[in-house]
């Protein structure tokens, strides 16, 4: 399930006809529960056949192929819009973090789950989660105890964009915000989304200079004249309508640009 997990975000990356990406969990009661223990007792199940040093390195291959796995939502170059329900522990923290945006219904429980069954959470809680809410000291008494924590609690801490009263709420606000990133120039978001991704893991100038090399090449599009020339006719707005800066400007040229952003 992993693998498919990531073959289809994969997959999704490359597709020029996606422009933004709703994630969610079947049903109402959870998002995600966990990981399944049953799955890894072979790793940690005493092995007398094999030395410590081997099933060590095995062991290390395991999580890394898991945490690439998991990681495939942060490395697809599309924005991805994440909708968490009902139970959202462990693994649920690890894809959310990889998410662009993040929603929850009100009735969503989070926990970081691992310390429970003896762990540290090692597929990316601990690595993302202080960078997406900003504060070690939440991160560390969350992840400690293991404590629950509510939908209130993920939007004050910045860990969720805000809360919507049911799922199928949530739902439909994501597929509201993917409406409004998919209307935009997919040069502009998929180069926001990369810039931003960038920028969290390098200096404020690494970032700068980055920022630089991404607008050279957005520069050299059509699609940028063309969207820039409409804002620039219509005083700098952007219209309150699709939302689209190029859309009702060079209307003819349109299908060409995204022709052009296909090949």
């Amino acid at each position: 399930m992993l693998h498919e997990y990531r073959q289809i975000f994969t997959a999704l990356s490359a597709d020029a006809s996606i422009r933004a990406i709703v994630l969610t969990g079947a049903g109402d009661r959870a998002f995600c529960s966990g990981i399944d223990i049953t799955s890894s007792n072979e790793l940690f199940s005493p092995d007398t056949s094999v030395d410590a040093a081997r099933k060590s390195f095995r062991l290390r291959r395991h999580i890394k192929e898991f945490q690439d796995c998991i990681g495939a939502v942060a490395q697809c170059e599309k924005p991805v819009i994440v909708v968490l329900h009902g139970i959202s522990y462990g693994l649920a923290i690890d894809i959310a973090c990889c998410a662009d945006v993040r929603l929850c219904s009100a009735d969503t429980r989070f926990c970081v789950k691992e310390v429970d069954i003896g762990i540290a959470a090692d597929v990316g809680t601990l690595t993302r989660l202080p960078k997406v809410v900003g504060s070690g000291s939440w991160v560390r008494e969350v992840a400690m105890t293991a404590r629950l924590w509510g939908a209130e609690e993920a939007v004050n801490v910045g860990f969720v964009s805000r809360a919507l009263p049911g799922k199928e709420q949530a739902v439909v606000e994501a597929l509201r915000i993917a409406g409004m990133m998919a209307e935009k120039s997919p040069l502009g978001v998929q180069g926001t989304k990369a810039l931003v991704n960038y920028s969290v893991d390098h200096s404020t100038q690494e970032g700068m200079c980055a920022a630089c090399g991404e607008i050279e090449l957005l520069r050299l599009a059509d699609q940028y004249r063309i969207g820039l020339y409409g804002c620039l006719e219509r005083g700098g707005d952007t219209g309150s309508g699709s939302g689209d800066c190029y859309s009702s400007y060079y209307a003819e040229e349109k299908s060409d640009v995204r022709e052009a952003m296909s090949e």
